[in-house]
């Protein structure tokens, strides 16, 4: 078929040029060739022969005469001026499509000026005529490394990063600093340096480069016209909406899909520079000139990094872009697609319309096409397959209910599973790498021999057609075309398909009451305001995750809700700040390192409901814990109160790190995993992976509520603790180091208990000091004097420190006794043995000597600090701080003592004795043996 000079395609407003393969090619002239001597040379020598014998001779000079005119006539064609070598149109085109490299500097022809490639920008050019242009950007683009020069012409483009050399006809204004411009028509404008082309192609060649002359073919470049998506065009398209775009021309014209007639959804193929990206820019360009929005929306996913559809992103029948570098994003905009579903199934049934083609006929607009465009299917399919079923129903539904879906890929197989492809009867196969590959989405191996040319495609899968995508232009040219539709529709704008993500955060007063955060449901289109937990919960996550957030809040809601609620925290700012005092049904809160008091806390909560213990880094308590207790001792008491609170009627919170799921204390508390935490521990937590995934960006307060899996944000805390009526209990740890006044017949110890308030024992008592060095001291120092100021008590005297029995002390009379824990433990004789069952005794930074042989400290234990002390006394261990001073007796201040070293080195100094190794005098005493022990 032969296609008539300067045509054009037209649709409607979409007005396409057409430049075929032309079939009839000019060719480089040649000389005479020398392979035709030798059939002349063999008529010659035939001659003799002919003319000696019958006249049947002669007819056998016809066979050498027939092979020199086929040789002379295999050189003539048509000839190219000059004696460069031309090339032809196919080659040009060929040439350009591949990036070929013939120079790094720019070439013209016949070089009009002397021109660097610095020079070039900014340079207008002028020829005379169309022919003259056309065949100097063949030239270019064929003599030329695309990085040197890109040529844009309406004949070829060809694609590269060199300078810019545009061609336009009747051109008003000159070029800009970063291109070249080449003008013709009309009159040359001042600004334009005129070319003369010496050594230019025939007219012939020229033409067929066009795509004037004669001849069929499929295009090599289809171009869309300005008018398709000037006002009046789109005006007019708009009247008469659909889905049908020309995508392209064949040899015998253009090519029209439509998704509502073809469809409903449609397969691309086509190997790395095929031209997938610019098939689906033309399409959705496409559709958005053949529908207004209020007639068609369209969600684009790009997972080639979001370039490939940034342009569009501007259309106003776009809705969202979803892309790869947002993974979260794309889930979940995926899986709102159910939803979607499910909200167009309502719409028509309430219309009573069994399609969405009885609603557009019964009312117009009321529900638009929805158009899913996805670039590189594979790489989705592969990040995301927990959303393959919502596009399996998107699949079997779209037709109906108005969803179609537009899918690209490399290679469909195992991407694009059957029950999908299934509904998917529009199928466009551009270049492939294998024969297979084309067999797999047409039926036919055509696909794999198509020509290197970007946009060549088969259009199948019954019969394959080949034709050329229409080409869209570039950046700047799409930008245009978006800039008009949106101009032709600037008061309209897109319903959003789906709710915003979750703010990153939700200030206190946006909830109230037991409202601890609020979950995203996606498939469902709405948002969940979740409550606290009646048991408990586990908030695992990194630092800087929210956790201390979230606990706050949590203790927030429990106040609310009536609960009495105490806060375990290692962040002195929060126990020194607002919610550090008790006040109401509000506990106050505890240092994680005060085992003492946890304990009784914990202790408490199991007693009793509608209490709510809330604890943040609980590792730091579990440390401490062993530390005193012994290793394991704290996930122990921390299992046995996970269920002994639940059982209680009472609620345990408790705040730890990424691991904690995974611990044996937590398998009775349902986990909330907060974002940060790495994906390996995510989904050993139960979270999926593609959950897990979207926790690793670092949003304070955003988290995994399980085993729903749903992604929640946690509500910001009140400044204080509500204020409720009542009185729970209050914790409240050992003051430090203070003056007491003395009590007759009492020795007193300093301030201890529950609640806190002076210990004191009777002065009556024996009574045992067990401890290490100077804290020892102190205390016999604070104690002695007591007990020497007693009435009625002269005579009364400190024990030996090894345990043997002083012989001046009268047997009746109370013993003080100050000896190290290994004496304690070893001492079962003298004096010590006799009063180690009855007596008072008084354990010295246990802490730090751990808990002597025979007295069980238990929960008396903490890390105290100085003045730390236990007092055991009938078995009941009680802690304490020793007091600083008891004011009538006027003790000095016990950091005012001289240390006991340079006491009993002042003491040996005085006495004489033998030297030790470092020359000091040393008298041997009794009880040395066991004090140094």
């Amino acid at each position: 078929m032969s296609i008539p000079r300067r045509v054009r395609l037209c649709l409607g407003e979409g007005v396409f040029r057409v430049v075929p393969l032309s079939a009839g090619l000019a060719r480089e002239a040649r000389p005479f060739p020398l392979r035709a001597l030798l059939p002349l040379a063999l008529m010659v020598a035939m001659v003799p022969f002919v003319l000696g014998g019958p006249a049947w001779r002669y007819a056998l000079l016809a066979l050498p005469l027939v092979g020199m005119l086929t040789l002379l006539g295999s050189s003539r064609g048509g000839r190219i001026r000059g004696r460069r070598r031309g090339h032809l149109p196919h080659e040009i085109s060929q040439a350009a499509r591949e990036g070929r490299a013939f120079h790094t500097e720019p070439v013209l022809p016949r070089r009009p000026r002397i021109l660097r490639s610095g020079e070039l920008k900014g340079t207008g050019w002028g020829v005379g005529t169309e022919e003259e242009a056309c065949w100097l950007a063949g030239f270019l683009a064929t003599h030329n490394d695309p990085g040197v020069l890109t040529v844009s012409s309406p004949w070829l483009t060809t694609q590269g990063d060199g300078l810019r050399v545009r061609f336009s006809p009747h051109a008003t204004g000159g070029p800009s600093t970063e291109e070249a411009l080449v003008t013709w028509g009309g009159r040359m404008p001042g600004w334009a340096v005129a070319v003369r082309l010496r050594g230019r192609a025939s007219p012939a060649w020229a033409e067929s480069l066009q795509g004037t002359a004669s001849g069929g073919g499929v295009p090599e470049v289809v171009e869309v016209q300005e008018t398709v998506y000037s006002t009046r065009g789109l005006a007019r398209a708009w009247e008469k909406p659909g889905l049908a775009v020309l995508l392209g021309a064949d040899a015998g014209g253009g090519v029209v899909v439509n998704l509502v007639g073809d469809g409903p959804h449609a397969l691309v193929a086509g190997t790395t520079g095929a031209g997938k990206s610019e098939l689906l820019t033309t399409w959705v360009l496409g559709l958005a000139a053949a529908a207004p929005p209020s007639h068609l929306t369209l969600v684009l996913v790009d997972f080639k990094g979001g370039a490939a559809f940034g342009p569009l992103t501007a259309l106003p029948h776009c809705a969202a872009v979803l892309t790869d570098l947002d993974p979260g994003g794309t889930r979940r905009a995926l899986a709102s697609m159910r939803a979607l579903l499910r909200q167009r199934e309502r719409l028509l049934h309430e219309a009573g319309c069994r399609d969405i083609g009885e609603l557009e006929a019964l009312r117009p607009g009321s529900m638009p096409r929805l158009v899913l465009v996805v670039d590189e299917f594979r790489a989705l399919a592969d990040d995301h397959p927990e959303i393959m079923d919502q596009l399996l129903r998107l699949g079997a539904q779209g037709r109906s209910l108005g969803v179609h879906l537009i899918v690209a890929t490399q290679r469909p197989a195992g991407a694009v599973g059957p029950d999908l492809r299934a509904n998917m009867p529009l199928r466009i196969c551009l270049r492939v790498a294998e024969v297979g590959d084309s067999h797999d989405v047409l039926g036919s191996g055509a696909a794999a021999s198509l020509p290197r040319i970007p946009g060549r495609a088969l259009l199948g899968p019954d019969g394959p057609r080949e034709f050329q995508v229409a080409w869209s232009g570039d950046a700047s040219a799409v930008l245009e075309a978006v800039g008009a539709v949106r101009a032709a529709a600037p008061a309209v704008a897109v319903e959003p398909l789906w709710l915003p993500p979750l703010p990153a955060q939700i200030p206190h007063g946006a909830f109230a009451g037991t409202v601890v955060a609020v979950a995203d449901l996606p498939d469902e289109l709405a948002r969940l305001p979740v409550p606290l937990p009646p048991t408990g919960l586990l908030l695992a996550g990194p630092s800087r995750s929210g956790r201390t957030t979230a606990a706050l809040r949590m203790v927030g809601s429990a106040l609310e809700g009536g609960h009495e609620a105490w806060l375990v925290t290692a962040d002195r700012q929060v126990v020194e700040g607002r919610w550090g005092g008790a006040a109401g049904l509000y506990g106050g809160a505890l240092g994680a390192t005060q085992v003492r008091l946890v304990g009784a806390l914990l202790e408490h909560a199991m007693a009793g409901p509608r209490r709510t213990v809330v604890f943040d880094d609980v590792e730091i308590w579990m440390t401490a814990h062993d530390h005193l207790h012994g290793v394991g001792s704290a996930s122990q008491l921390l299992a046995a109160a996970c269920r002994s609170i639940a059982a209680a009627g009472s609620r345990l919170v408790v705040a730890a790190g990424p691991d904690a799921p995974t611990a044996r204390w937590a398998a009775n508390l349902p986990t909330v995993v907060l974002a940060g935490t790495d994906e390996a521990s995510a989904m050993l937590a139960g979270v999926p992976r593609a959950a897990a995934t979207s926790l690793q960006v670092g949003m304070p307060g955003r988290a995994v509520w399980l085993p729903e899996a749903r992604e929640v944000q946690f509500v910001q805390p009140p400044a204080a603790p509500p204020r409720h009526a009542g009185a729970a209990r209050a914790f409240v740890p050992l003051p430090g180091p203070r003056a007491l006044p003395a009590r007759d017949g009492a020795v007193v110890f300093g301030w201890g208990g529950d609640p806190v308030a002076p210990v004191a024992v009777c002065a009556d008592r024996h009574l045992v000091i067990v401890g290490l060095g100077p804290e020892r001291e102190k205390a016999e120092a604070l104690l002695a004097p007591q007990r020497q100021g007693r009435p009625g008590g002269d005579g009364v005297a400190a024990g030996g420190a090894g345990g043997a029995p002083d012989s001046h002390v009268p047997r009746e009379a109370p013993l003080m006794l100050a000896v190290t824990p290994q004496v304690w433990s070893t001492g079962w004789s003298g004096d010590l043995g006799r009063v180690r069952d009855s007596a008072a005794v008084l354990v010295v930074r246990p802490d730090l000597v751990g808990s002597p042989s025979g007295l069980r400290l238990g929960s008396a234990l903490e890390p105290g600090g100085e003045g730390y002390a236990v007092l055991v006394l009938d078995g009941v261990a009680t802690a304490l701080r020793l007091a600083s001073v008891v004011e009538d007796l006027r003790t000095p201040v016990l950091d005012e003592l001289p240390r006991g070293r340079e006491r009993e080195q002042d003491e040996r100094e005085h006495r004489g004795g033998d030297r030790d190794p470092r020359g000091e005098t040393r008298q041997p005493r009794d009880g040395d043996e066991g004090e140094d022990q």
